[in-house]
């Protein structure tokens, strides 16, 4: 090689000097590049902490994104899982990933069941991801923010409040009224009856379309029934013997005779009635709940008689005819008669 001196005369080094120089130069590229590529290094290696299974693992890598990051760490996917962040995002220091492993659960709603793969976290999640809305008054359970459980029953109840009015009849009452100036069984209508209307309003519930629960939320006459009075004859006559009687009511009864003696009223027997009567032909005995005391009396095959007397087997439509002989008693033995109680 070539170089000139002071006056410009073309001196020559040794070949020794300019391969010293070569070689100093080609040390020098060497260590710049290696410091690069030791740059490279340490500004390309990230600090990465993932949070999967209930446990944290951290490492160090340079791959590129998340779904290399968690290959690199043996972490699988399935086909529901949810990552966070996305799986195709470029990594970044001291970046944070979070697996969301899927689980199985059922969900009930609108008469039908279906089984759920959900990343979702919560109750509320699973029913986003199966666009179930719930109405104002449905009921869910367990409730929406609970967290998800493998196997977990989610099951939504529909429910329905419907108000409803309806017209409802009143039925009218029947007042009657004696009558002395009919004949007994005559009938006078004096006033008609007729039904009343109220309107009632009911409060239903329905879960899932079947009735749960129904009361009266409120009510109001609209018209007010009208009571029916009849008036019923109670007086009436008979000829008997020639003679008209009459009468304010008629009853059929089983008559049977007694008299006053031990016979027909034990060894204790007084002679008396329980009214302090003599009991004699014409006193009978009865029920006070059916005939009153002292009431006058006509019986059919018997003739007139008084209500003076009771007795233990008298009871109902029952009566006891009082005779002077043992054996006109034993002669009437059991009829059955009409006795007409008399004005």
């Amino acid at each position: 090689m070539l170089t000139s001196d002071s006056n410009g005369q073309a001196l020559r080094l040794p070949l020794a000097v300019f391969r010293a120089k070569r070689s100093y130069t080609l040390g020098f590229l060497f260590l710049g590049l290696l410091s690069l590529i030791a740059l490279w290094l340490v500004l390309t290696l990230k600090t990465i902490s993932i949070l999967a299974d209930g446990r944290e693992i951290t490492l160090k890598t340079r791959v590129g994104t998340v779904t290399e990051t968690l290959k690199q760490a043996g972490i699988k996917l399935g086909p529901k899982d949810v990552v966070e962040p996305d799986v195709s995002r470029r990594l970044a220091n001291q970046m944070a990933i979070r697996v969301n492993r899927a689980v199985s659960v059922s969900l009930e709603a609108d008469g039908f069941g279906q089984v759920i793969l959900s990343a979702g976290g919560t109750v509320k999640d699973v029913l986003a991801e199966t666009g179930v809305t719930l109405g104002q008054a449905d009921r869910i359970a367990p409730a929406l923010e609970t967290a998800l459980l493998p196997g977990m029953r989610i099951r939504v109840v529909r429910v329905r409040e419907e108000v409803a009015t309806q017209q409802v009849e009143l039925p009218y009452r029947l007042e009657r009224h004696e009558d002395t100036t009919l004949d007994a069984g005559q009938i006078r209508l004096l006033q008609k009856g007729e039904a009343g209307l109220k309107e009632v309003i009911y409060h239903t519930i329905y879960e899932d379309g079947k009735k749960i629960k129904s009361e009266i939320q409120g009510e109001r006459v609209i018209k007010e029934p009208i009571t029916e009075i009849v008036a019923y004859g109670t007086a009436g006559t008979i000829s008997r013997g020639g003679r008209t009687i009459r009468f304010k009511k008629v009853i059929d009864m089983v008559a049977t005779a007694y008299t006053a003696g031990p016979e027909s009223t034990g060894p204790y027997a007084t002679g008396y009635t329980s009214t302090g009567v003599r009991a004699t032909y014409g006193i009978v005995a009865v029920d006070p709940r059916i005939i009153p005391l002292h009431s006058r009396l006509y019986v059919d095959g018997y003739g007139f008689a008084v209500a003076e007397d009771t007795g233990g087997a008298i009871k109902g439509n029952r009566i006891d005819l009082c005779y002077d002989s043992v054996q006109e008693a034993l002669d009437w033995g059991r009829q059955r008669v009409k006795v007409y109680v008399l004005d």
